[in-house]
């Protein structure tokens, strides 16, 4: 049953990877392309947190944007990568520490972003990082609530856990 459980969860993560991969990087080409890279990259970097978001709530509340763009947008970036805590713990077979999960998920999301500026496929941009953290970590509460509920004990208390069952906890 274990390695039939751990086939599916690849299966889904491969599933994931690709419909991921087809969101970030099978976009137009952001911008002219005739734009040089610096051209491009003072338009499509946003260091500041919190700057595009409050662009968004300005241009919504001055009807200059479509307010499906805008939920499309923030709400979109946090759903995509509430799946991947969920999905890594069933690769693993175990719940990842939550800092070690916020380690793997910045350090993914900051290489993604700099892919994404390089192939000019989206903005390099502090909030989508934010927003995608988001995500990451109410995938791991999600997981962390599911655990609770199948072991009936509050998560972080391993002491009260059978042996065999602590293992998933760490």
């Amino acid at each position: 049953m274990r390695n039939q459980r751990f086939w599916i969860c690849i299966t889904l993560f491969v599933f994931y990877a690709v419909i991921l991969f087809g969101i970030l990087f099978m976009r137009p080409i952001s911008y002219s392309p005739d734009m040089s890279f610096k051209e491009y990259a003072e338009h499509a970097t946003n260091f500041v947190p919190f700057h595009m978001i409050r662009n968004y709530m300005i241009a919504l509340k001055n009807n200059r944007i479509e307010p499906y763009l805008v939920f499309a947008n923030i709400i979109g970036n946090i759903v995509i990568f509430i799946p991947l805590p969920m999905l890594l713990s069933g690769l693993t077979g175990r719940i990842l520490r939550w800092i070690k999960l916020f380690g793997i998920g910045l350090l993914t999301l900051i290489c993604l972003e700099i892919i994404q500026l390089l192939t000019r496929r989206g903005a390099c941009d502090v909030d989508d990082v934010l927003l995608n953290m988001t995500g990451i970590l109410l995938g791991y509460l999600i997981v962390r609530i599911n655990a609770r509920k199948k072991y009936g004990i509050p998560v972080h208390n391993k002491e009260h856990v059978k042996p065999e069952m602590k293992q998933d906890l760490d």
